[in-house]
């Protein structure tokens, strides 16, 4: 299911304020493309466009195989004046198969529709059907690959100007820049009997004028992308360098502290060293001590046995 929500982006509810404004900018010029006072909005989304055409007179059918997305487009119109109310309607169909008349619409526009359909052509065949002779086609679709969910292959302009040259004169061109590196391509086409030789050399030169508009898009896109790449790799390598540079440093205090260690170690082992030679030393001098009254008594004796042998008669 498609769950798009222009209508919350246009009113700056949802999204990106980049994305809101070029939703405002998309929306304004698609309905400023419009012809006539009657109006086939098909696949109108949440309604956004049909409500604006509506409030500025035109009469207005907006059409969407989404009942969610209609049911939100009638609560968004019930809130509406009842002049607005009377010339706005919101239908469930298929974009293959309308319950419209033929040749009731002054303008068809299908608004980014085209580029979720695998086959375009019966849904374009039928936005035709309904469209009044010198009525007007207002296209928009994304330009290119988009990464959307719903988005079939990318819609490119050759095979959609197959189908409209034969019948249609493209009154002009447009390339609608979307925000995060989109474009739009617009195109507004008139209905024609009998295209004059010449329309379809022109709306070629439309198509290669889009491309070529497309192809600068992209390359300013490039040249932009390779700089912020360019930058990107230039913070890498410094915050590499950065990185290295610590674990460097991290590595020598690592052996700074295993030195540290090392002496501790060592110091230590010298302070227990000291520790036994001390207890040994007041050991020693305890037994010294314990060993006095001894030597000094044997001393004693020594000298009194002298005394003794010198006073002994011859």
């Amino acid at each position: 299911m498609i769950h798009d929500r222009i209508t919350e982006r246009y009113e700056g509810t949802f999204g990106s304020p980049a994305g809101q404004r070029v939703t405002r900018e998309r929306v304004h010029w698609i309905c400023s493309q419009v012809s006539g006072k009657s109006v086939l909005d098909l696949g109108c989304s949440q309604g956004i466009a049909s409500i604006i055409l509506a409030r500025e007179g035109k009469r207005v059918v907006g059409v969407d195989i989404q009942s969610a997305s209609i049911e939100f487009a009638r609560e968004r119109l019930a809130g509406e004046e009842e002049s607005v109310r009377e010339r706005a309607e919101f239908l469930v169909a298929e974009a293959r198969a309308l319950p419209l008349e033929n040749a009731s619409f002054d303008t068809v526009i299908l608004g980014e529709v085209l580029e979720h359909l695998i086959d375009f052509a019966a849904p374009l065949e039928e936005a035709i059907r309904v469209l009044r002779p010198a009525g007007r086609l207002v296209i928009t679709s994304p330009y290119g690959i988009c990464r959307s969910p719903d988005h079939k292959e990318p819609l490119h302009l050759e095979p959609l100007l197959d189908l409209l040259v034969p019948r249609f004169e493209i009154e002009h061109s447009h390339l609608l820049e979307e925000a995060e590196s989109k474009s739009y391509f617009a195109l507004v086409a008139r209905r024609v009997n009998d295209p004059h030789p010449e329309s379809a050399n022109r709306s070629w030169r439309v198509a290669l004028n889009l491309a070529e508009r497309r192809l600068r898009h992209q390359d300013r896109n490039l040249e932009d992308e390779r700089l912020a790449l360019r930058d990107l790799r230039a913070r890498k390598t410094s915050d590499l360098d950065e990185r290295r540079g610590r674990e460097q440093l991290q590595a020598r205090l690592d052996q700074r502290d295993s030195q540290n260690r090392q002496l501790e170690g060592k110091l230590a082992a010298q302070r227990e060293r000291g520790e036994r030679l001390e207890a040994s030393a007041i050991e020693l001098n305890q037994r010294l001590e314990d060993q006095r009254p001894r030597l000094l008594l044997r001393g004693l004796r020594a000298r009194v046995q002298a005394v003794r042998a010198r006073v002994r008669p011859r």
